[in-house]
C-alpha cells in the first residue's frame, strides 16, 4: 500500500475542486457552475497563489470551475458548503485534512458511514495496513464525508483481495472525477 499514498493525493488534488452535483445518492447536491461555485474556485485560487507564490495553482482556475458536479458526486449535500467555506478561507498554514476532519465533526455520521468504517478497519487489518492508510484513518482522503452510495461502492472492493484493494477504491472513486477531466475543487 504505499504508492496509495501519491495516488492519494493526486486523487485529493482532484476531488477538492468541485461542488454540487453528478452523484446519484439522495444525499448528493445537484447543479450546474453556479455562481457560488465560480467565487469558490477564484477564492480557492486566491488563496492558492498567495499561500504558495512559486507554483501554480491547483487545481486551475478553470479546472476548479468545470469540477462543480465532480464534488457533488464525493461530498455529500450536507458537507459541501462547509467543507467549500473551510478550504477557501483557511489560512496558509492550514492543511485540507484538517478541513475534512473539522467538517466531518461539525455535519456528523453520514448515512453508510459507520457500517464502511467498520468494513474499511477490518479489511485492512487483514491485509496488514493497520491504521496507517487514507481509507479508513484520518488523512488525504475526505472519506468522513462521502454520500451513502460512495460508501457502498467502496465497500464492495473489501470482497476483493488485498492486492486489488487500492486499485478498487482508487478507481471507484475516479471515475466519479472523470467527467470533470479528474478534478473535483479540492
Amino acid at each position: 500500500m504505499s504508492g496509495t499514498r501519491a495516488f492519494l493525493g493526486a486523487l485529493l488534488a482532484v476531488i477538492v475542486a468541485g461542488a454540487s452535483g453528478c452523484g446519484s445518492d439522495s444525499d448528493s447536491g445537484g447543479g450546474g457552475n453556479s455562481a457560488e461555485w465560480q467565487a469558490y474556485c477564484s477564492a480557492v485560487v486566491a488563496r492558492e497563489e498567495q499561500c504558495d507564490p512559486g507554483n501554480p495553482p491547483s487545481p486551475s482556475l478553470a479546472e476548479c470551475n468545470g469540477a462543480e458536479s465532480c464534488f457533488g458526486a464525493i461530498v455529500r449535500s450536507t458537507a459541501q458548503k462547509p467543507l467549500r467555506d473551510c478550504l477557501s478561507q483557511r489560512p496558509c498554514t492550514k492543511r485540507d485534512d484538517d478541513c475534512f476532519l473539522e467538517v466531518a465533526q461539525a455535519v456528523g455520521e453520514g448515512a453508510g458511514q459507520a457500517d464502511y468504517a467498520a468494513k474499511c478497519a477490518s479489511k485492512m487489518s487483514a491485509c496488514g495496513a493497520g491504521s496507517g492508510n487514507d481509507w479508513c484513518t484520518d488523512g488525504d482522503i475526505p472519506w468522513k464525508l462521502f454520500p451513502a452510495d460512495v460508501y457502498a461502492e467502496l465497500g464492495a472492493c473489501f470482497d476483493g483481495s488485498c492486492a486489488d484493494l487500492d486499485a478498487c477504491m482508487g478507481a471507484a472513486l475516479e471515475k466519479r472525477v472523470t467527467p470533470c477531466g479528474g478534478q473535483a475543487g479540492l
